[in-house]
């Protein structure tokens, strides 16, 4: 209790006060408790030494002689560098002295001298412990980058303190968003406003659009430029434009992924989700369950985009209607179906004949059927290295497709230099 109030040491008797081993306890709580000591204990070298490397702030209420004394003071500021506010001007414009405040306490900064704190490795020492010691460095090293690098490196907060100069510098300040992008809240009041720079951010972080200019943010246009860099941003943007179904289909539209960010209204509307998922099939996993589990509705979605079968509810993912259309889309929608329809002749057919690498994702048994292999060949003539070793090196079968699609060296490309295997398109 005395630690937390000093000032009941008035009503401690005598003999107690004058109890170095008590008094040191008391100490190491509060170094106030000092004051109410007697003259003879603030003036005992021996006593005063044992109480600063117990607590540096016991420095304060040490007698004159002592506040001079090197070994005190620098055990005292070695304890608690604040303490240097305690010692005298000689002391705050010792390098050692210093050197060793700063070590233990960045914000000493604020006690040491005018001259030194405008010394680069003083101020260097200062804000590597403690990044917001830069508001008490010379104005000069705020300009200064390795040190104002490392003061942000240590504490994002200490751009606040950074000149406005630097503050402005797209490049430094891009430098130090890649740390941390909280380092935009202090970014100079032009770079928020910069619609290429914050979409410049955004591409990295969507956070970052929390930070832009209160115009931008109301921006629709902005924002829809935003979310083509990235999805995310949309959770960072006002709830109106996340409930707005003509700003959401346009949203969408742009990347399908930021469906995630709708309103759950939105996530249950069928044309806010078709759109998502034409642009992306992965967006139908952000879907509402209802719509996952909607036969009618997802028939039509995977026709546009096969791959967003991966999303559908667990009993739409074993209907063969359903995994027909999915891989007549996207031959690859064949990973996604449940293993029963992956032996399903029509099914896998229609998905070699879109995708023959599709065969990769059959059943063992139609990997060794020669129609589904050749058609798969057909399409792609590496689809072959998925069929059985038995149909391989069957000759019969081999010569077979070899007559209707010759497996040669030359064969790489097509009329007009085209590589022969179309390239996917759905996402």
């Amino acid at each position: 209790s005395i630690g937390e109030n000093p000032n009941l040491l008035c009503y401690v008797s005598r003999s107690l006060k004058e109890d170095q081993g008590f008094m040191l306890e008391v100490l190491a709580e509060n170094g106030d408790a000092l004051e109410h000591a007697a003259d003879a204990m603030k003036a005992d070298s021996d006593f005063i030494y044992q109480a600063v490397n117990r607590n540096g702030l016991v420095l304060r209420h040490a007698s004159e002689e002592l506040q001079s004394n090197i070994a005190i003071v620098l055990a005292a500021v070695s304890e608690n560098g604040l303490a240097l506010e305690y010692a005298p001007a000689e002391f705050q414009s010792d390098s050692a002295a210093v050197f060793a405040a700063l070590s233990e306490n960045g914000l000493a900064l604020q006690y040491v001298s005018s001259e030194l704190r405008a010394d680069e490795a003083i101020v260097l020492s200062a804000v590597q412990q403690n990044g917001c010691a830069l508001e008490h460095a010379a104005d000069a090293l705020k300009l200064n980058r390795e040190v104002v690098s490392a003061a942000v490196m240590d504490n994002v907060e200490a751009l606040q303190y950074v000149s406005e100069a630097l503050r402005g510098d797209k490049g430094f300040i891009l430098e130090v968003v890649a740390e941390s992008v909280e380092a935009l809240e202090y970014a100079s009041e032009a770079l928020r406003e910069d619609e290429d720079f914050i979409l410049e951010v955004v591409a990295e972080s969507a956070e970052a659009f929390v930070y832009a200019s209160e115009a931008l943010r109301e921006d629709e246009d902005f924002i829809i430029a935003a979310v083509e860099k990235n999805a995310g941003t949309l959770a960072f943007a006002a709830e109106d434009f996340r409930t707005d179904q003509s700003f959401m289909l346009l949203a969408v539209s742009t990347s399908g992924l930021a469906l995630e960010h709708a309103s759950e209204e939105l996530q249950s509307n069928e044309e806010v989700v078709r759109a998502a998922v034409s642009e992306n099939g992965l967006a139908m996993q952000y879907a509402a369950d209802e719509l996952k589990a909607n036969k009618n509705f997802v028939l039509s979605v995977v026709a546009i985009n096969g791959l967003s079968i991966a999303e559908v509810s667990q009993t739409l993912l074993s209907d063969p209607e359903v995994a027909l259309a999915a891989v007549s889309n996207n031959g690859q929608a064949l990973f996604c179906i449940e293993d029963g329809l992956k032996a399903n002749k029509d099914i896998v057919l229609a998905a070699v004949r879109e995708d023959g690498s599709a065969l990769e994702f059959a059943s063992e048994d139609l990997k060794a059927n020669p129609d589904i292999v050749e058609a798969a060949v057909q399409q792609d003539r590496e689809a072959l290295q998925y069929a059985t070793q038995v149909l391989q090196e069957d000759l019969t079968f081999m010569s077979r497709i070899n007559s209707k699609r010759p497996l040669s060296l030359f064969d790489d490309q097509e009329e007009g230099g085209q590589a022969s295997k179309r390239p996917k398109t759905n996402k």
